[in-house]
């Protein structure tokens, strides 16, 4: 058993990780359940993969918080896609991240401390749990990766490693460390 929280073009709504306000966009029934999985997931040790949203939903499952509109926070990059474009351009590499060493991500990609990641969200981690630990971030600094701390596998990334992951080295490491982390899984559950 594992889960794989995808990305959405909905948003976590803001009370969950104590603001106020409404979210135009948000899908109630979604972080309802997202949340029961992940803090199942991690009290059970089952591996996670968190994309985008997903990413998000972990970062507010362990008590972070989200910048609700990125393209508010003068400091950061544009990290929405431009709908205007053609999807294959929308999903294009737009930025790089440096990965933070030491962690699962460094461990997962030992030769490689930065790369370029394409960028199609609105929302991003302002503040991470202590139960998380960074992975990697953009230039502008903003959260790109985190993984949970004593956990074998879970892990979010805020870019999107399925599109055309059969073209991207660094997209197929990470489900191939994925599928790894499930497979181990599947074996501790069989010794016990």
């Amino acid at each position: 058993m594992a889960f794989i929280f995808p990305g959405s073009p909905s948003n976590v709504q803001p009370h969950l990780y104590g603001e106020n306000g409404d979210e135009p966009d948000a899908n109630p029934g979604r972080d309802l359940l997202s949340m029961a999985i992940i803090n199942a997931a991690l009290e059970r040790r089952i591996p996670i993969f968190a994309i985008c949203r997903g990413l998000q939903e972990l970062v507010v499952a362990t008590g972070g918080s989200l910048h609700r509109k990125l393209c508010e926070q003068p400091e950061l990059l544009e990290h929405r896609e431009d709908p205007e474009l053609p999807v294959e351009q929308q999903y294009a590499p737009s930025h790089e991240v440096q990965v933070e060493e030491g962690g699962l991500l460094s461990a997962l990609l030992p030769e490689c401390s930065n790369f370029w990641v394409n960028s199609l969200h609105g929302q991003g981690a302002k503040v991470v749990s202590p139960r998380l630990r960074v992975e990697a971030r953009s230039p502008d600094g903003l959260v790109e990766a985190v993984s949970v701390i004593n956990h074998p596998f879970a892990l979010g990334v805020q870019w999107h490693p399925e599109w055309n992951s059969s073209e991207y080295a660094l997209s197929r490491i990470l489900f191939e460390g994925f599928i790894t982390a499930c497979q181990h899984h599947i074996a501790e559950k069989q010794r016990l």
